[in-house]
């Protein structure tokens, strides 16, 4: 499963909504997706299925519909029954070892039919190993260090094996001979779990959060952490 967010707003609206937020799935800028997906208003939920036809909108889609949708989707485009490493290591996401089988692959004798698919793969790696770089890149300097360490920790994991990998390693030994920094995570750490705590959706669990954030806010005044609850609270309030 793929969750994309689709935004008609300003770059800084979207820019200032992300951070707030903490979001971490992609967020690309289309006008015109509300009307076309039936939404009356924000937020509107649509679930595309594996055929690209909308299998449930204006709604969060039931368990039972993602479960089914999930059995008719694929993890990779077709290939052969000899492609089974590449098969595996993509579905785990170990992308330095899946880059390992491609190039392998590719180097060998390979059906030309598979091939499209190997270098489409290779370079969707590529892509994703840039994008990751550019987002370790853009965080490590703060002042979210608790979404930066998040970011590295995965980082570090997916693409163990490769420099992006490493790179995440580095910053990671970095925060944690950091005392400031390490503070900063903590209190980022400890507003993510308040904000996960409500189900802001209900009018009682958002008035909680409400309560919840001012709170926070006011204990962790100065902080990077205190301004996002500031932020939180904003937008709750609209």
């Amino acid at each position: 499963m793929i969750i994309v967010g689709v935004s008609d707003e300003t770059e800084e609206k979207l820019a200032a909504y992300v951070e707030a937020k903490g979001v971490r799935f992609p967020i690309i800028r289309a006008q015109g997706v509300l009307k076309k997906f039936g939404g009356r208003g924000y937020p509107t939920f649509a679930t595309i299925g594996p055929d690209g036809k909308v299998a449930a909108g204006n709604r969060i889609p039931a368990k039972g519909l993602l479960a089914k949708l999930a059995k008719r989707s694929k993890v990779l485009p077709d290939l052969s029954s000899g492609h089974a490493a590449i098969r595996k290591s993509w579905k785990k996401r170990n992308y330095a070892i899946a880059l390992s089988a491609i190039k392998a692959a590719l180097a060998g004798q390979t059906m030309e039919k598979d091939r499209a698919v190997l270098e489409a793969l290779q370079k969707s790696i590529d892509i994703r190993v840039a994008h990751k770089q550019a987002t370790i890149e853009k965080l490590a300097d703060g002042p979210n260090y608790y979404r930066a360490t998040v970011e590295c920790i995965a980082i570090k994991k997916q693409f163990a094996g490769l420099p992006v990998a490493d790179l995440a390693a580095t910053k990671l030994a970095a925060f944690a001979k950091d005392a400031a920094i390490q503070k900063a995570v903590k209190t980022g750490r400890s507003l993510a779990k308040l904000i996960g705590k409500y189900d802001a959706s209900k009018h009682s669990g958002k008035k909680k959060l409400i309560a919840a954030l001012e709170k926070f806010q006011h204990k962790y005044k100065g902080s990077n952490a205190a301004d996002l609850a500031n932020k939180r609270l904003d937008s709750l309030r609209r």
